[in-house]
């Protein structure tokens, strides 16, 4: 079941011997489609076509049902139709069994209902038509996480000095500058390590009551406002009450997570832009301000501030101060202008990343879309 994605993609297969698996297992022809059948497996959408495998049969989990298309019928068709949400939607009240452990019965599927072209040369046409979309999905996909591998790496090495960008690297005798070593380790020699106190400071949050809350007001920006080191908007707050002047974020603050039950989002962050502005912040986040805005919102994403939070945290507390915050070490550039260099360049590499984000984002729309007029015949293909 691992092997299988939420989106009904198939991640990963293995090759093993058929004496190994030719029991306790769910056999499968290539090109059979298979569709989790226990819960939440079904309703998250679990499943795949098996079109692509190395050998032309397969064996997986128990928990799937096998689907194949009789020789009328073009499993492609048969795969989207399991994956659209109305399918599971309807199956789920079929569903048979004790509490996590209720499963779709397979006569189920057998007695559901779908309009379907009758001929299968039409079926063929639309799942060719919808599989190219999922190969440009895949490929974006693919590209964003290159991106992203290119994005990190560069970072890492941009913010302790490892590379240097063409203006800063050499003297003004034309030599190349050297490293120093500090307690950071080695660092380029015209660079320091400085304290995050010692460059801005560390605001605290705001802290509300239920009775504060209401429908409109001002937006207090909480950890589920920060995905993907940028703000997000889809679960927000507002309250309604006098609000200290500290607690209204600025242009250039870095907002971050200091206190939550996942231990993962400690230290998480977004940079506050001009449409964030004037909206506040919660208990469990802190806004750091600062000059060097750029630079060290990008040093919270590397290993440098990282390690430093992990150090702290320990064992089982989930949350770092602001005095904790004060005291992280970081590299950073004598000269302004190179701190301002390393952030736009990297802000660059994120602008990159967010447009193909949203082309992915747009793309994914489309096959929906697609789906919903091509499944139902509202549209039909040209022959």
């Amino acid at each position: 079941m691992q092997d299988v994605t939420e989106r009904a993609q198939l991640s990963k297969s293995s090759l093993l011997k058929y004496n190994e698996i030719k029991s306790g297992f769910t056999y499968f022809e290539n090109g059979d489609v298979l569709l989790a059948k226990i819960t939440p497996c079904f309703e998250n959408g679990k499943g795949c076509i098996t079109k692509d495998l190395p050998t032309e049969v397969g064996f997986g989990s128990t928990e799937f049902h096998v689907l194949r298309a009789k020789d009328n019928s073009d499993s492609g068709f048969i795969y989207f139709w399991t994956t659209r949400r109305n399918f599971r939607l309807a199956l789920e009240s079929e569903m048979v069994g004790s509490a996590g452990h209720r499963r779709v019965p397979l006569n189920a599927i057998r007695a559901y209902q779908m309009p379907c072209p009758k001929r299968k040369n039409e079926q063929t046409a639309i799942a060719n038509a919808l599989s190219d979309v999922d190969a440009l999905i895949n490929e974006l996909e693919k590209l964003i996480a290159k991106k992203q591998a290119i994005k990190t790496a560069t970072l890492q090495q941009l913010l302790t000095g490892r590379t240097r960008l063409p203006p800063f690297a050499l003297r003004e005798d034309g030599t190349l500058k050297g490293y120093k070593q500090s307690e950071l380790g080695e660092i380029p020699e015209d660079w320091e390590v400085a304290r995050l106190g010692e460059i801005g400071q560390c605001v605290i949050g705001l802290t509300y009551s239920p009775n504060d809350v209401a429908d409109f007001g001002t937006l207090v920006l909480r950890s589920s406002n920060v995905q993907g080191n940028r703000l997000a908007y889809e679960d927000n707050v507002y309250v309604q009450m006098d609000l200290p002047e500290r607690v209204i974020v600025k242009r250039g603050d870095i907002l971050v997570c200091v206190r939550n039950g996942s231990r993962h989002l400690i230290g998480k962050c977004a940079l506050i832009d001009a449409s964030a502005e004037g909206s506040a912040f919660g208990a469990f986040m802190s806004v750091f301000r600062t000059q060097s805005y750029g630079f060290v919102f990008y040093q919270f994403q590397s290993d440098i501030i990282q390690n430093q939070i992990n150090e702290i945290m320990g064992a089982t507390i989930n949350q770092i101060t602001n005095k904790d915050m004060d005291g992280f070490k970081i590299p950073l550039p004598k000269l302004e202008e190179e701190q301002t260099a390393i952030a736009t360049l990297l802000s660059d590499m994120d602008a990159e990343i967010q447009t193909l984000q949203q082309r992915l984002s747009k793309t994914r729309q489309i096959k929906q879309g697609m789906m919903q007029e091509l499944l139902t015949g509202r549209i039909r293909l040209v022959s």
